[in-house]
C-alpha cells in the first residue's frame, strides 16, 4: 500500500496514523478484497474527515503462484506496469479516500511475466524541481525505468532516487518521496 495524506503538518500526520489503524484493522477481514477493503476504508475516513481532508491511496497484491497484480487506485498518480511488450498506467479504482461516502471503488488484476516491473511514486517525485523550477516530471520516471530494466528493483530505486537527486542539484524536495519498485523474476 502507497497512500499521501493531503497538507503537512500535525493535522495531516494525525490522519496519517488514524489511517493506518484502520488500515491494520481492516486487514485480516479483507485482504483479498481489495475493492471492500478500500471502500470500507473510505467510509470510515470520510467519517473522520467529513469531507474536509483527502487520502490517495495504491494498493496491490502481489500473487506469486499465479503471477499477477490485484489493485485498487483511489485517486493515487498511476503506477506503471512495465512489461517487454507494453506499457500500462494502473488506473482503475475510483475516487480519493475521504471525498465521498458513497463512493464505489474497482479493483484490476493483471497477469504478470518475467521481468515485469511495477513502479509506483507519491506526487513528491516527480514534482522534484531543479534549480530553475522545472519539475523532473512522471514521464522521465517511466523513461529511466524502461532504460534500465536491466536492473534489479532494488538498483533501480536506488539508481532513480541518485538521478533524480541529481536532477535536482541538491534543491531540497518540496514533498514526501516515496518510490516502490517490484520487478517479477
Amino acid at each position: 500500500m502507497l497512500a499521501d495524506v493531503e497538507g503537512k503538518g500535525l493535522s495531516a500526520a494525525l490522519l496519517a496514523a488514524s489511517c493506518q489503524a484502520i488500515f491494520h484493522s481492516m486487514n485480516e477481514l479483507y485482504l483479498f478484497q481489495p475493492a471492500k477493503f478500500i471502500g470500507k476504508a473510505n467510509s470510515f475516513i470520510h467519517e473522520m474527515t467529513h469531507a474536509s481532508r483527502f487520502i490517495t491511496l495504491f494498493w496491490m497484491l502481489l500473487n506469486d503462484e499465479n503471477p499477477a497484480l490485484t489493485y485498487v487506485n483511489a485517486g493515487h498518480n498511476a503506477p506503471f506496469l512495465i512489461s517487454k511488450k507494453s506499457i500500462k498506467k494502473l488506473e482503475a479504482g475510483g475516487y480519493l479516500l475521504g471525498f465521498s461516502n458513497s463512493s464505489i471503488y474497482q479493483e484490476e488484476t493483471v497477469p504478470l511475466r518475467s521481468g515485469d516491473i511495477v513502479c509506483a511514486f507519491t506526487d513528491g517525485v516527480f514534482e522534484v524541481e531543479n534549480s530553475v523550477g522545472e519539475e523532473f516530471g512522471e514521464q522521465a520516471i517511466m523513461d529511466f525505468v524502461i532504460a534500465n530494466t536491466q536492473l534489479s528493483a532494488a538498483e533501480l530505486s536506488s539508481s532513480l532516487y541518485k538521478k533524480i537527486k541529481d536532477f535536482s542539484r541538491n534543491t531540497k524536495f518540496r514533498d514526501d518521496f516515496t518510490i516502490l519498485i517490484v520487478k517479477v523474476r
